[in-house]
Parts: structure tokens; sequence; C-alpha cells
């Protein structure tokens, strides 16, 4: 089944402010399938874990622990992560694009996007 698409937007961006952000990301190097991929897998592994923890005793554990074992061999046995898990980070950092309080941080290369506190001018 697919979902109906509202005709207007719900966010509370217009549709300049999210292109705009958009294009940061883009910039970024962060418009590439393989970041787009890994975002969907580690979503999917949070909410196969979020069922099993509470789904009354159904489990999703065999999924959530192939994705540790992927996880695993990807950052080399644990040799890359955090800022070191090139990858990784980029979902950090496109989700702190998306996310960020303020539009002219969100849209300045320069602004360090994983910190919005830093950010001096929040909306």
């Amino acid at each position: 089944m697919t979902a109906m698409l509202p005709k207007e937007p719900t966010s509370g961006l217009t549709e300049d402010e999210f292109l705009a952000r958009c294009r940061v990301a883009y910039r970024y190097g962060l418009g590439r399938p393989e970041i787009a991929r890994l975002m969907r897998e580690w979503l999917d592994a949070v909410m196969r874990l979020e069922h099993s923890l509470f789904s009354s005793g159904q489990t999703q554990g065999r999924d959530w622990l192939n994705f540790l074992n992927d996880e695993d061999e990807r950052t080399g046995k644990g040799q890359h992560t955090l800022a070191g898990d090139a990858e990784g980070y980029a979902l950090q950092q496109i989700a702190a694009v998306f996310s960020h309080p303020c539009q002219k941080c969100a849209t300045s290369l320069d602004a360090w996007h994983t910190r919005p506190g830093f950010c001096t001018h929040a909306k």
C-alpha cells in the first residue's frame, strides 16, 4: 500500500529553505547512494531493536545481531568509529544539517552542523 502524500507540506520549513539545506548536504558530498543505503540500514536496525524490546516477546534479534556483525566488518573491527568512520559520520552530518534549529547555520558551509549549541542565532 502506497502512502498518500499531503497536498500541503507539513514541515516547518519552506520549500526554498528545505532545498537550501539539500544543497549544503550535496556540497558536503552527502548525496551519495551509499550514505542513503547506510542510513536506511541503521534506521532499520534501530526500528527492529525497538520492536524486539517493546513488542511483548516478538523478537527481531537475529536481524539486530546481523546488523552489528555487518557494522563490525564495515568499521574494520572497530578501528574506524566516531569521526574516524567517514560514512557513519556522514549520517551525523546529514541529520544535523536537516535538524539544525537555525536556517542561517544550516545553510552555511562553514557551520559546525553537528554542534548546534555553537549557533548564536537560533530561530
